[in-house]
């Protein structure tokens, strides 16, 4: 009997893997997908907030001296391609090891910005433009073109934000997360962060130092940007990617 019913779990097994991404019809019908990397590496002399320290990486094994390498790495939290808990902000509030995981994922859909201006506001039109794939969105991702200036002082320039009426979009529609490819969703200069507060109230996790968001199209696709899991997580290192169906 012992035989007989482990014999059948593994049938079971067997025939439910042989239906996984076919919609359980048995065909191989498995849709392309392409790929969209949207995190900067981390290397040390990398761009961090100003007064932020930067990343260190030390070597304390190697394949030489102890048969196997190991790295020491030392940063903040909020340095590189990362995401912002509510905490980060507000005392009291939720830190991303308190979100289920499936408040990472998500469908998105890029607003392209690249045509303003140093200084310039993102305003409803942007949204409107494309409102309906817009509405449909879980993550909002604004694409400025930042990115091509990493590495260099302008990137800490006055890159445009969101007005009040798009961040109080996001927030009615019910938003998991918003992202920038720059390094703030406030002015680097500002002390009220009202965009960070705005957001974070309503539990809308932000994700900054993102790039290559000018790859991602001009429709909807799914946003892994899974955050470092550790305890009391105001923030936390993110590998963001975008899957897009072919």
């Amino acid at each position: 009997m012992k035989k007989i019913s482990i014999l059948l779990a593994a049938f079971l097994i067997t025939t439910a893997l042989s239906g996984c991404g076919s919609g359980g019809s048995g065909e191989n019908e498995e849709k392309e997908m392409k790929i969209i990397d949207l995190t900067h590496m981390m290397t040390e002399g990398m761009p961090v907030f100003p007064g932020d320290d930067e990343p260190t990486f030390q070597k304390v094994t190697t394949h030489e001296e102890d048969g196997y390498m190991m790295t020491h790495i030392s940063t903040w939290s909020h340095v590189g391609t990362h995401m912002d808990s509510p905490a980060h902000i507000i005392a009291g509030t939720k830190t991303l090891d308190e979100f289920p995981i499936e408040k990472f994922i998500g469908r998105a859909y890029v607003i392209d910005c690249t045509d303003l201006e140093e200084g310039q506001e993102i305003t409803i039109d942007y949204i409107d433009r494309n409102r309906d794939k817009a509405d449909k969105a879980e993550f909002i991702l604004f694409c400025l073109g930042w990115d091509k200036y990493w590495g260099t002082d302008q990137y800490y320039g006055e890159f445009p934000i969101i007005d009040d009426e798009v961040a109080q979009y996001l927030i009615e529609s019910g938003k998991k997360g918003v992202g920038y490819d720059v390094i703030s969703p406030d002015p680097i200069e500002s002390e009220e962060l009202e965009v960070h507060n705005a957001l974070l109230e309503h539990e809308i996790v932000i994700l900054e130092n993102l790039k290559n968001l000018n790859l991602c199209g001009s429709d909807l696709f799914t946003l892994y940007a899974l955050p470092l899991y550790y305890e009391n997580s105001d923030g936390a290192q993110t590998r963001a990617i975008a899957v897009l169906e072919k």
